[in-house]
């Protein structure tokens, strides 16, 4: 049910060494600076890098236009994205309207799954479309506004799904430690269907922890998106609009702990 989506991690490069004390403050003051100056001119190499790999991917050696090959090359993207947002669209919008539509299917899990195929079809229809665009397109289109919205619903999307994913394995596994304690007793039912009831059971509780997963996924994405902002980028003599992450300049390197912490909270 899970769509493919853009990955959510960030341009990295290596962290600063940990300095130990320095008694002179000019000493620490010039240290500061210069890997200030390493990283602005190491993140700026890398930008120009991959920005001018995308050049050349949709322009020709003399800038004249988009070849006959890379035509068909955006035509085949087009094509392969458009029956991911159908087949993500179908799928996940049959979900949602089965699991609305009988009483039965209202189960925990079920719901659960239905707030999963929710964050599939907001990335399928405020994700995918709108980065296809920005890969095909030499000029960043959709203004500042979408230029941080698009990548904070991505990752807020991505949040959403794995610490949903998350709960629902928590909630398989109270239920069935509940069923093996109801069945292991002496044959006494004590405290009827409360015995075999997860905690997460209930609509108002259930309710609950669906808005707080919401939540605290989308306090996670804020860091990924907040920086996000248009940029004139300079390219043989034209300059382009582009749509690109600016980090302020920390005294430590935010683009590597922010990927740390993205890998932390999707895998441990």
């Amino acid at each position: 049910m899970s769509t493919n989506i853009s990955t959510m991690t960030t341009t990295t490069i290596d962290p600063l060494a940990v300095v130990s004390s320095i008694s002179s403050s000019t000493v620490t003051n010039n240290y500061h600076h210069a890997h200030r100056q390493a990283y602005q001119y190491e993140s700026a190499s890398y930008v120009n890098k991959s920005f001018e790999t995308n050049m050349k991917l949709n322009v020709t050696s003399t800038g004249t236009g988009v070849t006959d090959d890379n035509f068909y090359k955006n035509l085949f993207t087009i094509i392969c994205y458009s029956l991911i947002i159908f087949v993500s669209l179908c799928g996940n919008t049959l979900v949602l309207r089965v699991i609305a539509s009988r009483k039965r299917l209202q189960t925990t899990t079920n719901i659960l799954i239905a707030s999963l195929a929710m964050a599939d079809v907001l990335t399928t229809t405020l994700n995918i479309p709108f980065n296809v665009a920005r890969f095909l397109s030499l000029n960043y289109p959709f203004g500042a506004l979408f230029c941080k919205l698009v990548p904070f619903i991505q990752v807020c999307c991505v949040y959403v799904s794995t610490l949903t994913m998350g709960v629902i394995a928590i909630h398989r596994h109270i239920t069935v430690s509940c069923l093996k304690r109801y069945q292991t007793s002496s044959g006494l039912v004590t405290g009827g269907k409360r015995g075999i009831m997860s905690p997460l059971s209930g609509t108002a509780r259930l309710g609950i922890i669906i808005v707080i997963v919401w939540l605290v996924a989308g306090i996670l994405a804020v860091p990924h998106s907040m920086f996000n902002q248009i940029v004139l980028v300079p390219y043989r003599n034209v300059t382009y609009v582009r749509c690109r992450a600016e980090y302020p300049k920390f005294e430590f390197n935010f683009p590597f702990w922010l990927s740390v912490e993205a890998f932390l909270t999707q895998y441990l």
